[in-house]
């Protein structure tokens, strides 16, 4: 386990951050510094350290492998793992400091009052004050409050003035102890809600239980009600309230862009209208706030996150704009293959794009030679890729062939006939297949009888109404009726 964490640690470090690891390591640790070398040189080969890690023991130790070595191979990895461990936590510590002038604020004050610095810590807490006030930030403005009665406690004479100053203090912070539940209940509610509106798109038939409304009464904090609009709009499943959302958009803006969470709730904000829109099928308006937020990504230095740039790519594919859609995904592809999940998800619709753009040679290229590491709902989109491509190339006999070991997949393995939705989409498919087999310019009537079939599937079966095989299949009927 040691051996597999600190591989993992290191994989995570960027080229720039293990140069300045090397270097601390050189100046205080030889031995784990050899294993570090050795750890880099396996990265390179592109190899894994538990396949070679008997001959690593040995030429890291000069001596045979035995288990003696073994434990002693794994409590240096182990103490190669703390030191990256210490590392990544200074690095986040400073990187903080640098981007967040309140954090850097709160550390000074601590300094000046352990220095007795009295006049310097009030100056500096009055300003700091001011400014976690402005943002809604109550876990900092607690903690300066904090600081506060340490500096009216050991900075004044036990006089009953000073005491009785000391208590007011300390009862005028109650309300930003409430401003800061209320807050943070609001922003739990609000992740809440977003999880319960996808889940209630895979289980419609439960009623789940929903968070109780935050309550508002003598609580002042915008940030509170943004959090608390946010929840109303993904209260329903399958739709969105773009009333509530453009109303928390507003809020959230009203607040200045200083501190880095506002920025990142403001980014935010935009792609949860730009969502909202998605949701409701209004692609259009989708689409201009995903490029709201893109430029206000670019504006304000914030990373583009993997599902903002998911979303975006998935928005310009329903708008049929497929290679402003690839040059999404090639330009965010590093923030979008830190996830497993929405990698393969990418790369199906990478998949996809090329399929409608009629780069078929490159879309087959993007097939993977082996499905099996990826989620099953994944290999079933692959599958119909590959069924659309056989198609679209006229290839009917390979196309009938590859739905209908797909179809005998449903059959024979529990996994798939869990997927009653893309089973009957894959008979569908088939239907299709024959038509233009028998008919290799079919008839406009059958493929309108074809279209209304989709169409009642799209109703009854929710979880792949918006589907990438499903828009594909309604794309060659409607591009097929009107040749």
């Amino acid at each position: 386990m040691s051996a597999l964490k600190v591989e993992r640690l290191f994989l995570s470090l960027s080229s720039e951050e293990r140069e300045a690891f090397r270097a601390r390591l050189q100046a205080t640790q030889t031995v784990l510094l050899h294993l570090y070398d050795a750890l880099e040189e396996i990265t390179s080969q592109q190899r894994r350290l538990s396949r070679c890690k008997r001959k690593l023991i040995e030429s890291l130790y000069h001596e045979p492998y035995t288990p003696a070595s073994d434990t002693r191979f794994r409590n240096d990895c182990r103490r190669l793992a703390e030191h990256l461990e210490r590392f990544l936590a200074e690095r986040q510590c400073l990187n903080m400091l640098e981007k967040n002038s309140l954090l850097h604020a709160r550390f000074l004050l601590v300094a000046l009052l352990q220095r007795g610095l009295w006049k310097e810590f009030e100056e500096n807490y009055r300003k700091a004050r001011a400014t976690a006030l402005s943002n809604c930030d109550f876990e900092t403005l607690l903690a300066l409050d904090n600081l506060q009665f340490h500096h009216l406690w050991e900075s004044r004479t036990h006089k009953p003035q000073a005491l009785k100053h000391l208590l007011s203090t300390i009862e005028a912070s109650k309300a930003d102890l409430k401003n800061h539940y209320a807050t943070t209940h609001a922003h739990w509610g609000s992740i809440y809600t977003g999880a319960l509106h996808y889940l209630q798109v895979y289980e419609q038939s439960k009623s789940w239980e929903k968070l109780k409304q935050v309550d508002f009464t003598d609580v002042h904090s915008p940030l509170a009600e943004y959090y608390e609009q946010k929840s109303r709009t993904f209260a329903q499943s399958l739709h969105a309230d773009i009333a509530s959302m453009t109303k928390a958009l507003n809020i959230i803006f009203s607040l200045p862009s200083v501190l880095p969470h506002i920025c990142a709730e403001q980014l935010s904000a935009l792609g949860n209208v730009g969502l909202a829109y998605m949701l409701n099928g209004d692609y259009a308006n989708a689409l201009q706030y995903y490029q709201k937020a893109f430029e206000f990504s670019q504006t304000h230095g914030l990373e583009f996150g993997a599902s903002l740039a998911f979303n975006y790519a998935s928005v310009l594919m329903k708008c049929a704009r497929y290679k402003d859609a690839l040059e999404i995904f090639h330009a965010k592809w590093k923030v979008l293959s830190k996830g497993k999940l929405t990698q393969h998800r990418a790369e199906v619709m990478r998949c996809y794009c090329h399929i409608f753009l009629g780069e078929l040679d490159r879309s087959q290229a993007l097939i993977p030679s082996s499905l099996a590491p990826y989620p099953l709902d994944i290999q079933l989109y692959f599958h119909f890729a590959n069924i659309a491509i056989f198609i679209e190339q006229r290839n009917f006999f390979v196309a009938e062939r590859t739905v209908n070991n797909l179809l005998k997949r449903f059959q024979r393995r529990k996994s798939y006939a869990q997927h009653k939705s893309a089973q009957q989409l894959a008979l569908l498919y088939r239907k299709l297949i024959r038509l233009l087999q028998s008919q290799p310019y079919a008839k406009s009537s059958s493929l309108k009888k074809m279209k209304e079939a989709l169409t009642t599937f799209k109703a009854t079966h929710r979880d792949y109404h918006s589907a990438l095989p499903v828009i594909w299949l309604e794309h060659k009927l409607a591009t097929d009726i009107v040749d």
